[in-house]
């Protein structure tokens, strides 16, 4: 069974054929917004749990930046 890329013939060992798709490229591309979105929501839902924990804001800074 073959799956045509729009790239070049799906029998070709031309890895740069298909490295350089922009089919690719747009499928990394919402994977990478995908985690920054991710981030944002679990940065701003530590930030709101923080207090109700006890931990202070600088600590919140310190882990994050230790996780980083």
């Amino acid at each position: 069974m073959h799956f045509p890329l729009a790239a070049g013939d799906p029998v070709s060992t031309d890895i740069w054929a298909v490295a350089n798709s922009p089919f690719l490229w747009f499928c990394a591309l919402g994977v990478f917004a995908v985690i920054f979105v991710q981030t944002i929501l679990y940065v701003r839902a530590a930030k709101a749990a923080a207090p109700h924990v006890d931990m202070p804001v600088r600590e919140v800074k310190e882990a994050f930046r230790a996780g980083a």
